[in-house]
Order: C-alpha cells, then structure tokens, then sequence
C-alpha cells in the first residue's frame, strides 16, 4: 500500500530518460544559455492512478491511501525515520500535489529532444522489475 496526502491531484510525471536527453541538448547548444524549460511527461497521473497502473503491471493489487495532511505531519516523522522539517516538507509538497500544482503538461521535452516526452506506460515497461518485491 502506498501513502501520501496529496487526494487526487496530478502529476506530469517526467521519464528520467527524458530529462537525461533534455539535459543533453542543452548541453550541446550555446543557444540554450539562460533559458528555462519545464519538462514534464505528455498527461499528468494522479498517485490513484498510477499505483493502479502499476499493480496491473505486477498482477496484483496495490492500495492507496490519501491521509488528511495533519495525521501525515504527525505520522510520516515515525515510519520514515525523517527529521520532522524534512517530512513537514513532503507533506507541503503533496499538497501543493492535490491542489493541482504539478499537473500542467509542457511541450519542452519534444521541443528539446525532437521527439515526444515518454509516457508513464512507457516508463513501466522499461522499469517494472524495480517495482518488485
């Protein structure tokens, strides 16, 4: 089971294989100097979503659970072992999750790479076998 306190909010989730070529690109072009980009995959998923995807994967079912944010402040501190700035932290960040703030999709990856951003399925396929245990 998964848990994290951000409902049923978006994420533009982004292949680490994306922002590596994105990195490159960058890298290689002077014209890129002083430039911004923001690079995220072609849909945003909500963590609902994905640990569904994820467990049609595996063959099996995972669970999410979306703790209100207050029960997450007092709880996370103790099951990860984090110092309570640090997990405070996390918690701030799942909400901004839930509020919407990371579900805008960007065209930057493609504009960078030439080719579009991969998508969460991709991404699975490639790394499934890290999601075992």
């Amino acid at each position: 089971k998964f848990a994290a306190p951000a409902g049923t909010g978006r994420i533009a989730m982004v292949d680490t294989g994306d922002v590596a070529a994105c990195a490159a690109a960058v890298l290689a072009d002077p014209a890129h100097h002083g430039q911004t980009y923001t690079l995220t995959g072609p849909a945003a998923h909500s963590l609902p979503e994905v640990t569904g995807l994820i467990g049609e994967k595996l063959g099996r079912r995972i669970g999410f659970a979306s703790p209100p944010a207050f029960v997450a402040r007092l709880v996370l501190p103790f099951v990860t072992g984090m110092p309570r700035w640090q997990s405070n932290l996390a918690v701030d960040l799942f909400a901004a999750i839930r509020d919407g703030a990371q579900e805008a999709v960007s065209p930057d990856v493609e504009r960078l790479t030439g080719r579009p951003a991969a998508g969460l399925d991709a991404f699975l396929a490639d790394h499934i076998d890290a999601f075992r245990g």
